[in-house]
């Protein structure tokens, strides 16, 4: 088992419908904070739920799954009906876990900005997973910190 994502993006919105159609994708886990929404925010932007809504509507189930509060990823997500879970506890894998039922692992993919959350995460799970470029401003020193240990962890494929 590689520790690596399996795939790498610029921004979450480059993830087209084609690749998760030809990759088999049935459901799409996507991280909140610094994936989709800026850090610590609780609004997204119009197009990235225009990008959600034209993932569903091609047959995906798409689900938050998110370490952030669960009042505000369900502020955030919650009036767009997009299906949304804060409080996940990544990398640990048994809340997640519990998402997955219906479903060959070969069937998800998990997306997120932070390989020792996120792409952790899928690897526990069995599930594949596509890293992002951070969305917006990070806050903190740990943040920082993080990050700096995934650059010398993953090696960067060029973006899809």
């Amino acid at each position: 088992m590689s520790i690596q994502p399996d795939f790498f993006f610029s921004r979450v919105e480059d993830i087209a419908i084609e690749f998760l159609k030809q990759q088999n994708i049935r459901l799409l886990i996507l991280d909140a904070d610094a994936t989709l929404i800026q850090s610590h925010d609780d609004k997204i932007l119009p197009e990235r739920v225009q990008w959600v809504d034209a993932i569903r509507e091609s047959g995906i189930r798409v689900m938050v799954g998110s370490n952030g509060k669960t009042y505000r990823i369900e502020k955030a997500f919650g009036s767009h009906k997009i299906e949304a879970y804060g409080y996940s506890l990544k990398p640990f894998p048994f809340r997640l876990n519990k998402r997955l039922k219906g479903y060959r692992r070969k069937e998800v993919l998990l997306v997120g900005d932070q390989f020792f959350t996120d792409i952790l995460c899928a690897k526990l799970l069995g599930i594949r997973s596509a890293m992002v470029e951070p969305y917006g401003t990070d806050e903190g020193f740990l943040i920082g910190f993080r990050r700096s240990l995934e650059k010398m962890i993953v090696k960067r494929k060029k973006a899809l």
